[in-house]
């Protein structure tokens, strides 16, 4: 058992759709336990890439920012 068995990426994320995919599937890759993403209100399509990618997805309802974004993440 490796200590990424036990481990959660949380990647606050706005207008990502470019790179999130991407990230998530390597993050899953590597072996850890889960990939939660959290969408700080995109305009573009990065929670539905993220999803489709393996993350879970915490949309948010407006924009807060990346350390509110990130705290979500650790509230998660």
């Amino acid at each position: 058992m490796s200590i990424l068995d036990s481990t959660l990426v949380v990647i606050p994320a706005l207008n990502e759709e470019s790179t999130v995919g991407g990230i998530v599937r390597l993050a899953l890759q590597l072996g850890v336990a889960e990939v939660v993403v959290i969408d700080d209100n995109s305009t573009d399509h990065t929670a539905s890439i993220a999803r489709a990618a393996g993350a879970t997805v915490v949309s948010l309802s407006e924009r807060l920012g990346a350390w509110p974004a990130i705290q979500t993440g650790f509230r998660y």
